[in-house]
């Protein structure tokens, strides 16, 4: 039965998915377990999750639960100029701050311009003068690319193929299925439709994809806001995990890997892994400069992450997505799948 309702409105079945997450669900920083607050018993317009160990408050907006840092609580004024920005980020040496302004750029740029295209053009432009050292450049290009979801508009999706969601329904045993990087929520669906488990999670750092895909979801199905390199789910929780099109776009792969090794169930659980092939590490600008989204000593293979993550590849498989975005037009990327189980 799908739970479909508009933002701000909502059912019996998102108050009873947000009371059975908690089963899953965890702090993202101790893996405690977490109570829920749900102001409004009647409607769940907000609420909250909160840790019972460390007291971090996590907001749930409109059904939508945030574990990452949102944005939320900093407005550029809306004089600004792309110099002034670009000044005031120069001046701001916390990272957590640059954070909030460069996520609240893209509803401010688009506000300017009116035009989804030059709003992705001139983030990406602001962001990219303020790139230092590799590190600092790759934490910074994630934020940019947080900004750039709540600009992008998508055609196509990028879904697992068939033989791997079979192959997958037919090895799952228990646990719930989980997808890192979840994007609109499409592949979550099909994953639903095709594998019965007692809950699904996708989650996602962009806030603007996890509230279209929560539109979409069913019940026993949860989309969240967060960060795949501090999951917000406790320890042997999945009995699938899937990442797919992020391994070349986190800051850190191998703490991705060590926070899926956490989060998957000891026996019977499986870790996919799915991504362009070959990796796309770099962003080029107009200009023709090259910037890292991962650092070239954080680089990891597919089949290196597999590895690290504490799995044996089971299976490998090949194909073409084809999307359509507005930052780069019609694309062909061709990927590679893998996954495999935990090591005997």
């Amino acid at each position: 039965m799908l739970a479909q309702t508009a933002l701000g409105e909502f059912t019996e079945i998102r108050r009873r998915t947000l009371e059975d997450s908690l089963q899953y669900l965890a702090c993202p920083r101790d893996k405690n377990v977490l109570l829920l607050d749900i102001e409004n018993k009647d409607t769940i317009s907000e609420g909250e999750f909160s840790c019972t160990a460390c007291g971090t408050r996590y907001p749930i907006i409109n059904g939508v639960p945030y574990f990452f840092e949102s944005g939320n609580g900093f407005e550029w004024d809306a004089q600004a100029t792309v110099s002034e920005i670009k000044q005031t980020l120069a001046e701001t040496q916390d990272i957590q701050a640059l954070w909030k302004m460069i996520l609240s750029l893209g509803p401010f740029l688009l506000r300017q311009t009116k035009d989804r295209k030059a709003s992705i053009d001139t983030l990406f432009e602001i962001v990219t003068f303020l790139a230092q050292d590799t590190i600092t450049q790759a934490i910074l290009m994630q934020a940019a690319t947080a900004a750039r979801y709540d600009l992008e508009k998508y055609t196509g999706t990028l879904i697992l193929d068939a033989s791997v969601i079979v192959n997958l329904q037919q090895q799952y045993r228990n646990g719930v299925i989980i997808e890192g990087a979840c994007a609109t929520g499409e592949n979550l669906l099909v994953m639903a439709s095709s594998i019965a488990s007692p809950f699904y999670v996708g989650l996602d750092i962009s806030g603007a994809m996890v509230r279209s895909a929560q539109q979409q979801a069913e019940e026993r199905m949860l989309f969240v806001q967060g960060d795949i390199c501090s999951l917000p789910f406790r320890k042997n929780a999945a009995g699938i995990y899937v990442l797919n099109n992020v391994f070349d776009r986190v800051v850190d792969p191998p703490k991705a890997c060590t926070e899926a090794q956490k989060i998957v169930l000891a026996q019977n659980g499986y870790l996919v892994l799915s991504n362009c092939d070959p990796l796309q590490y770099t962003y080029k600008t107009v200009d023709g400069r090259e910037i890292l989204f991962v650092p070239p000593n954080k680089q990891l293979t597919l089949e290196q992450g597999l590895v690290l993550a504490g799995f044996e590849q089971q299976m490998e498989q090949r194909g073409t997505w084809q999307i359509q975005t507005i930052a780069y037009g019609a694309e062909q990327l061709q990927y590679k799948t893998i996954y495999g189980g935990r090591k005997k």
